[in-house]
Protein backbone atom coordinates (compact mmCIF):
# COMPACT_ATOMS: atom_id res chain seq x y z
CA UNK A 1 0.00 0.00 0.00
CA UNK A 2 1.17 3.11 -0.70
CA UNK A 3 1.86 6.17 2.05
CA UNK A 4 -1.18 8.10 2.41
CA UNK A 5 -0.65 11.58 3.84
CA UNK A 6 -4.38 11.75 5.11
CA UNK A 7 -3.99 8.42 6.49
CA UNK A 8 -0.77 9.45 8.44
CA UNK A 9 -2.08 12.97 9.90
CA UNK A 10 -4.92 10.65 11.61
CA UNK A 11 -3.15 8.29 12.86
CA UNK A 12 -0.29 10.88 13.80
CA UNK A 13 -2.34 13.91 15.20
CA UNK A 14 0.82 15.63 15.77
CA UNK A 15 1.40 16.59 12.37
CA UNK A 16 -2.37 17.09 11.30
CA UNK A 17 -1.98 20.86 10.63
CA UNK A 18 -1.12 21.22 7.28
CA UNK A 19 0.60 24.82 7.64
CA UNK A 20 3.28 23.28 9.80
CA UNK A 21 3.83 19.90 7.98
CA UNK A 22 3.36 20.26 4.49
CA UNK A 23 2.26 17.29 1.94
CA UNK A 24 5.45 16.95 0.59
CA UNK A 25 7.13 17.18 4.13
CA UNK A 26 5.64 14.01 4.99
CA UNK A 27 5.91 12.15 1.66
CA UNK A 28 9.96 13.24 1.97
CA UNK A 29 9.76 11.53 5.30
CA UNK A 30 8.08 8.86 3.94
CA UNK A 31 10.48 8.36 1.15
CA UNK A 32 13.31 8.89 3.86
CA UNK A 33 11.79 6.00 6.10
CA UNK A 34 11.21 3.38 2.93
CA UNK A 35 14.60 3.76 2.49
CA UNK A 36 15.71 2.05 5.37
CA UNK A 37 12.71 -0.50 5.87
CA UNK A 38 12.83 -3.60 3.27
CA UNK A 39 9.45 -4.28 2.39
CA UNK A 40 10.48 -7.96 1.87
CA UNK A 41 11.78 -8.59 5.28
CA UNK A 42 8.64 -6.31 6.84
CA UNK A 43 6.51 -7.91 5.28
CA UNK A 44 2.15 -7.24 6.55
CA UNK A 45 4.09 -4.46 9.29
CA UNK A 46 5.60 -2.52 6.29
CA UNK A 47 3.68 0.40 6.16
CA UNK A 48 3.20 0.77 9.79
CA UNK A 49 7.21 0.68 10.38
CA UNK A 50 7.24 3.51 7.29
CA UNK A 51 4.73 5.58 9.02
CA UNK A 52 6.53 5.35 12.76
CA UNK A 53 9.77 6.00 11.21
CA UNK A 54 8.94 8.76 9.52
CA UNK A 55 7.11 9.88 12.10
CA UNK A 56 10.61 9.79 14.52
CA UNK A 57 12.09 11.72 11.39
CA UNK A 58 9.58 14.50 11.31
CA UNK A 59 9.84 14.82 15.14
CA UNK A 60 13.47 14.50 15.71
CA UNK A 61 13.80 17.16 12.68
CA UNK A 62 11.53 19.26 14.96
CA UNK A 63 13.24 19.18 17.72
CA UNK A 64 16.78 19.41 15.81
CA UNK A 65 15.08 22.93 14.54
CA UNK A 66 14.45 23.93 18.07
CA UNK A 67 17.27 23.42 19.56
CA UNK A 68 20.20 26.17 19.21
CA UNK A 69 20.59 25.64 15.34
CA UNK A 70 24.68 25.31 15.58
CA UNK A 71 25.07 21.85 16.77
CA UNK A 72 23.45 18.21 16.61
CA UNK A 73 21.80 16.23 19.41
CA UNK A 74 24.23 15.53 22.39
CA UNK A 75 25.02 17.47 25.31
CA UNK A 76 26.17 21.06 25.59
CA UNK A 77 27.76 22.60 27.98
CA UNK A 78 29.55 26.51 27.55
CA UNK A 79 32.14 28.49 30.27
CA UNK A 80 32.57 32.13 29.45
CA UNK A 81 35.48 33.53 31.56
CA UNK A 82 35.86 37.42 30.40
CA UNK A 83 36.39 37.45 26.81
CA UNK A 84 36.87 33.45 26.91
CA UNK A 85 34.58 31.57 25.78
CA UNK A 86 34.67 27.53 25.70
CA UNK A 87 32.28 25.27 24.38
CA UNK A 88 31.85 20.95 24.95
CA UNK A 89 29.60 19.39 22.89
CA UNK A 90 28.65 15.26 23.04
CA UNK A 91 27.36 14.60 19.93
CA UNK A 92 27.65 11.01 19.77
CA UNK A 93 23.60 11.12 20.08
CA UNK A 94 23.56 12.07 16.99
CA UNK A 95 24.32 8.68 15.03
CA UNK A 96 21.81 7.06 13.47
CA UNK A 97 22.31 4.19 15.35
CA UNK A 98 18.89 2.35 16.75
CA UNK A 99 19.53 3.66 19.90
CA UNK A 100 18.65 7.08 18.82
CA UNK A 101 15.49 5.81 17.70
CA UNK A 102 14.84 5.40 22.00
CA UNK A 103 14.84 9.23 22.16
CA UNK A 104 11.12 9.46 21.25
CA UNK A 105 8.28 7.46 21.25
CA UNK A 106 7.82 7.23 17.64
CA UNK A 107 11.32 5.73 17.39
CA UNK A 108 10.52 3.03 20.60
CA UNK A 109 7.14 2.01 18.55
CA UNK A 110 9.29 1.51 15.51
CA UNK A 111 12.28 -0.42 16.90
CA UNK A 112 9.32 -2.77 18.78
CA UNK A 113 7.98 -3.50 15.34
CA UNK A 114 11.19 -4.30 13.84
CA UNK A 115 11.77 -7.06 16.91
CA UNK A 116 8.78 -8.76 15.69
CA UNK A 117 9.94 -8.86 12.19
CA UNK A 118 13.89 -8.91 11.92
CA UNK A 119 14.98 -11.76 13.33
CA UNK A 120 18.92 -11.58 15.10
CA UNK A 121 21.74 -13.64 13.32
CA UNK A 122 23.27 -15.95 16.38
CA UNK A 123 26.65 -17.88 15.08
CA UNK A 124 26.85 -20.80 17.62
Amino acid sequence: MAFDVSDFRLDFPQFADPSVYSDAQLIRASERAALRVDETVWGDLYDEGISYLAAYLLSDAEISRQSSGNSVGGMRSASIAGEVSVSFSDNSSASSSSSNLSTNRYGQEFLELQQQVVIPVRVI
